[in-house]
């Protein structure tokens, strides 16, 4: 993003910014902190290579905010901010949305301790929480088969038929410990048919840089809800236990 965009965007929202910092954690969206003289505002752009239907994110984030203030919940959801009536900006071929900046926060990339990695999944267990009761079948898919277990497996035994040989040797003793856990598959396509199986709203990204710490370590909130969907929370579960292993290595 160069001084253009950013003028674009301070005039599609009316905004007098008078510096801005460029966030460099993000993995896929390119993400900028806006500062103004009483505000301050999270500026993305979003990769539509992999978020192709961004509208679709954004109807999936405000129908669990409507539904929170219709319950009269009190949770922190970052929500986009809406200028003319919309929530996304197109300037030339690239998409943008804003949030405000929630003051005091910040985020972290790996795990340096217990608490951090307690406070975090108890956020992401909250999160899912205060949607118990929603009809999560409203939610747009975003990335079909995103955490389909068993053709994630299927895709790794192709990969060792047509994949890079060397590459498939060098690593021989991680395949062979997946291999050997096959049985979990066959675990989990008969856990999602169980009557105990109930699909929910379920992040599906659930790694420590996606939850908002207060200067007293406590979480605040999760953050990046671009993979909200239905889903199993066995999923979420998986998923951050993977996530604290990689980060805390």
């Amino acid at each position: 993003m160069n001084d253009l965009v950013i003028n674009k965007i301070a005039q599609h929202y009316n905004l007098n910014i008078i510096k801005y910092e460029v966030i460099s954690s993000g993995l896929i969206n390119a993400t900028i902190k806006l500062i103004t003289n009483n505000d301050s505002f999270i500026l993305q752009k979003i990769n539509t290579t992999i978020f192709n239907n961004p509208q679709a994110i954004h109807d999936n984030i405000f129908l669990l905010n409507n539904y929170l203030q219709q319950h009269k919940q009190s949770y922190t959801l970052t929500v986009p901010v809406i200028a003319h009536n919309q929530s996304l900006v197109q300037i030339e071929k690239d998409t943008f949305r804003l949030f405000h900046f929630i003051p005091n926060t910040f985020t972290i990339a790996t795990v340096d301790n217990a608490n951090q990695a307690y406070e975090a999944a108890k956020q992401f267990s909250h999160f899912t929480h205060q949607f118990i009761n929603i009809d999560c079948n409203k939610l747009q898919i975003i990335l079909p088969d995103f955490h389909h277990l068993s053709l994630r497996f299927q895709q790794f035994l192709t990969a060792l038929k047509t994949g890079n040989k060397n590459r498939i040797e060098a690593n021989k003793k991680l395949v062979e410990e997946i291999l050997n856990h096959e049985n979990i598959c066959k675990k989990y396509e008969y856990f999602i048919q169980t009557t105990q199986a109930k699909k929910r709203v379920t992040h599906h990204d659930t790694k420590i840089s996606n939850v908002l710490f207060n200067q007293l370590q406590k979480a605040v909130c999760v953050i990046d809800l671009d993979t909200v969907m239905p889903g199993y929370f066995i999923s979420d579960v998986g998923r951050y236990a993977k996530n604290l292993c990689l980060s805390s290595v």
